[in-house]
C-alpha cells in the first residue's frame, strides 16, 4: 500500500495522532483488528501530527511522514501475544513531546525514534544498520 503522507493517511490513525498533539488520553483500541505493523505506523502519525502542532506546517509534517517510511520499514508484531505497553510506548513518547523538544529532534528521525526503548522493537532501518539504543535484528541485510 502506497502511503500519500500525513494528510491522506487513513483516518482512523491520523485521528489517534492527532489526539496526542491535542494531549487526549491514549485508550485501548480493540488489538485484534489492529494487526502486526500498526504500532509502528502509529509513530510516522504521531512524528507527523507533534510536527504539525508544534509549527512545521502540512509541507514539514508530509516531509517527516514520508522521510520515515523512506528510510525505515517496521517490524511485525503479534498484537495478541505482544505486551500491548510494548507496542504502543513508543509513540506515546513521541506523543509527550513537548514543542521544544520536537523543535530540537527536527528532521532528524534517529532522535525521534530514541525517545523509548520501545522504538527499535517496532522499526527498523531499511539498509539493516541498527537503530541508536536497538540492536540490529536477524536477517536484516
Amino acid at each position: 500500500m502506497r502511503r500519500t503522507g500525513f494528510a491522506g493517511f487513513a483516518g482512523s490513525t491520523l485521528l489517534l495522532a492527532l489526539g496526542f498533539a491535542a494531549g487526549c488520553d491514549y485508550t485501548r483500541v480493540d488489538v485484534a483488528q489492529q494487526g502486526p505493523t500498526a504500532a509502528c505506523h502509529d509513530v510516522a502519525g504521531v512524528i507527523a501530527a507533534r510536527s504539525f502542532a508544534c509549527g512545521a506546517g502540512h509541507d514539514g509534517a508530509n516531509a517527516r511522514y514520508d522521510a520515515f517510511y523512506a528510510r525505515y520499514r517496521c517490524i511485525e508484531w503479534d498484537p495478541i501475544t505482544t505486551p500491548y505497553d510494548e507496542l504502543w510506548h513508543c509513540s506515546f513518547r513521541v506523543g509527550q513531546l513537548d514543542c521544544e523538544a520536537v523543535e530540537a529532534r527536527g528532521d532528524d528521525l534517529d532522535l525521534w525514534l530514541a525517545e523509548s526503548a520501545a522504538c527499535p522493537l517496532l522499526v527498523e532501518r531499511i539498509d539493516g544498520t541498527p537503530l541508536p539504543g536497538g540492536i540490529a535484528r536477524e536477517g536484516s541485510e
